[in-house]
């Protein structure tokens, strides 16, 4: 428990990559997306990647995002539009630990720097029921002003994008 408070909590289970779950999220003013992670691995880049499927529910296209788990945490690594071809995009979503107060490098965007900042841990109520998560907030100048609230073993339960004007909230979660 000390290590806890001191180190942080482990990251891994503020975003579950099993492909067991399967997500749907509300957008606002637009189709529900619905997103699971498919249950075999994919390589890229060298690398064993978790492959979340993202599918919108209007029309039924998709965006797939690779990520890996390695020891700075959580990183996309690519992004592709309907099992097409893969564009590198790396992000680290998570860091290995959190906690509160936390500032971490999360990439680059246009030659901006990506600054995550673990802003706080919050308990939650969510469609899918209540929950203690944190809420990490990205930034990259004119690019990126985002948060995102995380849960254990739920992953993201929320969204606010100021730049696009985008909010995604979990709204039904099944697990196989």
């Amino acid at each position: 428990m000390v290590g806890m408070l001191v180190l942080g909590e482990p990251s891994a289970r503020y975003f579950p990559m099993d492909g067991r779950t399967k997500y749907i999220y509300n957008r606002k003013n637009k189709s529900p997306e619905e997103w699971q992670f498919k249950k075999n691995p994919e390589l890229y880049g060298g690398f064993e990647c978790s492959v979340l499927n993202r599918i919108n529910q209007a029309d039924y296209s998709s965006i797939q995002e690779y990520y890996v788990r390695e020891k700075k945490g959580i990183i996309k690594l690519a992004v592709s539009k309907d099992m097409g071809v893969k564009k590198p995009e790396k992000m680290r979503l998570l860091p290995e630990r959190l906690k509160t107060g936390l500032e971490f490098d999360a990439g680059m965007i246009k030659n901006t720097p990506i600054i995550g900042r673990i802003v706080s841990r919050e308990d939650l109520s969510t469609p899918v029921g209540d929950c203690r998560g944190y809420k990490i907030e990205y930034k990259a100048g004119k690019y990126i002003d985002m948060d995102v609230w995380y849960c254990k073993d739920v992953g993201v339960v929320r969204s606010v994008d100021r730049v696009s004007g985008g909010e995604t909230g979990i709204i039904s979660m099944v697990t196989k």
